[in-house]
C-alpha cells in the first residue's frame, strides 16, 4: 500500500511519477497550459490526499475497537507482484518503445537512457517533482490551514465533493424522472415494440439519406 500510494502521489522513480510526467510534458509541448495548470493542481491534491490516507489507515491512532489482520496469501501475493511492478516496470520503457515502433504504433523509439535524459531535459519534470513536494507540505500544514477562515471554507467545499456530488445527484434525479415518465410509453405488447423498432430504423435511414445528400 505504501508503494502504491507513493507511486500515485508521484514519488520518483516509481511508475506513477513517469506516467504523470509524460502527461504533463505532453500538455506543455502542445501549449495546453490551462489543462496543464488543472493537472498540476490535481497532482498536488493527489499527493496530499494520498499521504493523508496512509496516515489515517496505517500511522494514525485506531478509532475502532476491532483489530486488523493480514490478508490471506491469495490477496497478498498479487499485491506484492503489483508493488514490485510499480517499482521496476519503468525500466522496460526501452523494450516497449521499440515494440511500439516496430508495430507502427509510435514513431519515437527510445532507450532507457534516452528516456531518462529526455525526461529531465524538460522543465515539466521539476514541476512534477514540485507538485509532489507541495502536496506533502499541504498535508503537513493541514491543521494550521484548516484553522483560518479561508482554510475552513475550502475544507467545507472539499467535504462537499467540490459540488460534483450535487451535480451528479441532479443528473441522476433528472434521469430517474425521465425514466419514470418514459416507461409509461411501454405497453409490453410485442407488436407495438416491433412497430417502434421498425419506425425508428426507417427514421434513421431517412436522416442518413438526407444528411448524405440523397442518392
Amino acid at each position: 500500500m505504501l508503494v502504491g500510494g507513493l507511486s500515485l502521489a508521484g514519488l520518483i522513480p516509481l511508475s506513477g511519477f513517469w506516467s504523470k510526467d509524460m502527461i504533463l510534458a505532453t500538455a506543455w509541448a502542445d501549449g495546453n497550459y490551462l489543462p496543464l495548470l488543472f493537472m498540476v493542481v490535481t497532482a498536488i491534491l493527489t499527493a496530499a490526499y494520498t499521504i493523508r490516507m496512509l496516515n489515517l489507515v496505517f500511522w494514525g491512532e485506531s478509532r475502532r475497537d476491532k483489530t486488523t489482520h493480514e490478508a490471506p496469501w491469495q490477496m497478498t501475493v498479487p499485491l506484492v507482484l503489483l508493488a514490485a511492478g510499480t517499482i521496476v516496470s519503468w525500466l522496460g520503457i526501452g523494450f516497449l518503445s521499440r515494440a511500439y515502433t516496430s508495430f507502427n504504433l509510435s514513431d519515437h523509439g527510445l532507450t532507457l537512457i534516452s528516456f531518462i535524459i529526455e525526461t529531465f531535459e524538460t522543465p515539466v519534470v521539476w514541476i512534477s517533482i514540485a507538485a509532489f513536494l507541495i502536496g506533502i507540505g499541504l498535508f503537513k500544514i493541514r491543521k494550521q490551514y484548516a484553522a483560518n477562515k479561508a482554510g475552513e471554507q475550502s475544507v467545507i467545499i472539499a467535504r462537499q465533493g467540490y459540488g460534483f456530488d450535487a451535480f451528479y445527484g441532479g443528473i441522476i434525479r433528472c434521469l430517474r424522472g425521465f425514466s419514470t415518465h418514459f416507461r409509461k410509453t411501454h405497453t409490453g405488447d410485442l407488436n407495438y415494440n416491433v412497430a417502434g423498432i421498425a419506425l425508428g430504423f426507417l427514421l434513421l435511414i431517412l436522416i442518413l439519406f438526407f444528411i448524405g445528400g440523397g442518392l
